[in-house]
């Protein structure tokens, strides 16, 4: 990978990486993906991997957000405008702008909102400093087998909506690509947060496995350990993850309480004062 301060158009970038550049969450990466925005490779982890033509999508997004318009505007304004170009039209010369809250697109000199179908006078936009350079397939049909990408992509999108539907999906696309260390990941949490947590650590096992570099992972396992009372396992995945990470508060936190049961009482004291300066730094 380039330095954060150039970017190489023949890289990949994970979900994280992308997070930081871009001041987007997770979350809002992985929406566009289920949208059919953007289409990441799965990189040899299982981890999204985007391209430079990914990141100019992403790049307008986070341009809009900052200016004020919802995440759900700018979502259905993209999905609006991938079922509205016919194939032939090149989406380098089309940009997404900004009017009121709302988002318009904008190609050659032709100005519409998405959404409604409306043109738009120019007057009215104000126009983001991005340019959608590529947005590419739209999302998947009904008539294909979806793939683990996609089935990902789905659960991901569902999740709160409906997470026993989003359990399956999980399900799905690791039958696909067991591989894919993000889909155990949330997998194992939607299994923690419904009680099952044996098996939620199995699936957080799973991920590790396949990516042993990602703190979350680790707190997770951490978090599970703690929850059966297995307090060594949870102490080390919590350094684990603060090796990983060292500004990751929450696992200096539960760190510290684990310290404190254990009579450590300088190590408890350690990661507690650690906690409070990252909170209050942030």
């Amino acid at each position: 990978m380039t330095s954060h301060g150039s970017i190489d158009p023949d890289d990949r970038y994970s979900v994280r990486q992308v997070s930081d550049m871009l001041e987007l969450s997770p979350r809002q990466v992985r929406a566009l993906v289920a949208d059919g925005a953007l289409t990441p490779t799965i990189g040899a982890r299982g981890k999204f991997l985007f391209s430079f033509q990914d990141l100019v999508v992403l790049r307008s997004v986070a341009e809009l957000i900052r200016s004020g318009v919802a995440l759900h505007n700018v979502r259905a304004a993209v999905t609006s405008l991938l079922d509205q170009l016919p194939d032939s039209t090149s989406l380098a010369t089309t940009s997404l702008d900004r009017s009121g809250r709302s988002v318009v697109v904008r190609v050659d000199t032709t100005t519409w909102d998405p959404v409604t179908r409306q043109m738009v006078l120019d007057l009215d936009v104000e126009a983001t400093t991005n340019r959608i350079a590529s947005v590419v397939d739209a999302s998947p049909s009904a008539q294909h087998e979806r793939t683990a990408i996609e089935w990902y992509a789905h659960a991901d999108a569902i999740e709160s909506s409906d997470p026993t539907a989003a359990e399956e999906a999980y399900r799905r696309s690791i039958e696909i690509d067991d591989t894919f260390a993000d889909a155990h990941l949330n997998l194992g949490r939607l299994l923690h947060a419904a009680g099952m947590t044996h098996e939620a650590l199995d699936e957080y096992r799973a991920a590790r496995a396949i990516d042993g570099d990602d703190a979350i992972t680790h707190y997770n396992i951490g978090v599970a350990c703690q929850d059966l009372g297995n307090i060594e396992g949870a102490v080390a995945a919590y350094e684990k993850a603060i090796e990983l990470a060292p500004r990751f508060a929450d696992a200096r936190f539960n760190l510290s309480t684990l310290y404190e049961e254990l009579g450590e009482t300088a190590l408890a004291v350690q990661h507690l004062r650690a906690y409070r300066d990252l909170i209050e730094g942030a």
